[in-house]
């Protein structure tokens, strides 16, 4: 009998945000998989678990010995950060292409974290994302439009625009250089990191991946 797939959003990182549904999916597996921070949340859950660590080299390798196990029997749950279907977005389609069965369980985005740090309601602001495959100018375009057309912008980076490209980004597009940013680092880790001030303050700041940043307040 095939066994049952659970894609689980674990939150932004602190296993204080983790979801009763994604822990009673955890506990239901035989296996569970992820990349390296999404592992760190669940290790008390983990001890009697098959640990499938997945790193962007091996992720097909490894979701081929998962297509293997689950079609033996074997439950498993792949986790990926925040919620499957948005800050953990980037990579996703081939997890669904692999699992059409597999249940989808939401979690807490560190962009949720970062609006209620920021008292920001969502109808206020403008959500952007960086963790996508495709191209970024697109995105870019849209993100300079929000801000010329004075809206507040709840961003989330990515390696190839990071907080600092970000702020060079707009600066070369004639945003005024006062213009207030936040960048929150590592939301709910031990390391986290919260920086305010202002575009041409942020051009000379280095920060992680794992990085929101709120552009207009």
């Amino acid at each position: 009998m095939k066994g049952k797939i659970w894609v689980v959003g674990i939150g932004p990182g602190s296993p204080e945000y983790l979801t009763q549904k994604a822990i009673k999916a955890i506990e239901g597996s035989d296996i569970v998989a992820g990349y390296d921070l999404c592992l760190n949340a669940v290790r008390d859950l983990t001890h009697d678990k098959t640990i499938i660590e997945m790193t962007w080299s091996n992720r097909n390798e490894r979701l081929d010995h998962i297509t293997r196990e689950v079609t033996s029997g074997k439950n498993c749950s792949i986790l990926r950060s925040g919620d499957p279907n948005f800050s953990g977005s980037s990579g996703i389609e081939d997890i669904y292409d692999r699992f059409p069965d597999a249940e989808i369980i939401s979690g807490i985005s560190s962009v949720q974290i970062a609006a209620a740090k920021s008292k920001l309601a969502w109808g206020e602001i403008v959500l952007l994302t960086f963790h996508v495959s495709e191209d970024l100018e697109k995105k870019k375009q849209n993100l300079l439009d929000s801000v010329r057309g004075g809206l507040i912008v709840l961003l989330l980076s990515e390696s190839r625009f990071m907080p600092k490209d970000v702020a060079k980004f707009l600066l070369s597009s004639s945003i005024d250089d006062k213009m207030p940013i936040t960048v929150y680092e590592n939301l709910t880790l031990e390391n986290e990191r919260v920086f305010h001030g202002n575009l041409k303050e942020l051009t000379g700041k280095t920060f992680t991946y794992l990085s929101v940043v709120v552009i207009g307040k």
